[in-house]
């Protein structure tokens, strides 16, 4: 595991819980690559936490809040895209879910790995993408739509939608979409319409 990318804390007061909200968890996301054949990845790590103002409990307590996976939407997504054998998103490459010793942060509550390939390209440049010209800015808007349309054709939406969710490599005129990890998911499919999507 390499260095650490971003890092992602969700926490909520424990009386949030009964509404449907929850559980507390931090999500690290790393580099990494595998020992046998180097290659390059991305680590997601989805930890559950103690909920607001409750990790001073005893231990004997803290494994009260223990929860099993609660299927988090980039986890979801990854698989879902994984089972189609769609590029639209980097290829799922390991998925483990566990949970934490008993000398965990919450006892027995659960830890995710989430591995998924490291794509060429960086996210989407909007200066640089400005200062092409026209028909290569046509070209990847094209590219852009086909992507997010399959990704919306299976309720799949990342959120924030930005442009840094965008991988693009100008060199191979390639684009992967990242970002699930905040993803929405309604229950129906949707259609793009151009009018929402600005770029």
């Amino acid at each position: 595991m390499g260095k650490q990318l971003s890092e992602h804390t969700f926490r909520i007061p424990e009386s949030d819980v009964v509404h449907g909200l929850g559980p507390s968890y931090t999500a690290g996301k790393f580099e990494c690559h595998r020992e046998h054949d180097g290659e390059d990845g991305v680590m997601r790590i989805y930890l559950q936490v103690p909920h607001l103002r409750t990790e001073f409990r005893t231990p004997d307590r803290r494994p009260e809040q223990a929860v099993a996976s609660p299927g988090h939407a980039e986890i979801n997504g990854l698989k879902q895209l994984d089972r189609m054998g769609s590029t639209v998103a980097p290829k799922l490459l390991a998925l483990r879910q566990d949970k934490q010793s008993d000398t965990g942060i919450v006892p027995r509550g659960y830890i995710d790995y989430l591995v998924w390939a490291k794509v060429p390209g960086e996210s989407m440049d909007m200066k640089r993408f400005w200062g092409l010209q026209e028909e290569s800015r046509t070209a990847i808007r094209l590219v852009f739509k086909a992507l997010f349309s399959e990704l919306l054709s299976i309720d799949i939406k990342p959120f924030p939608e930005s442009p840094d969710k965008i991988i693009y490599d100008f060199e191979s005129e390639t684009m992967h979409l990242e970002g699930l990890r905040a993803a929405t998911q309604k229950g129906t499919s949707q259609q793009w319409v151009d009018r929402f999507y600005v770029i």
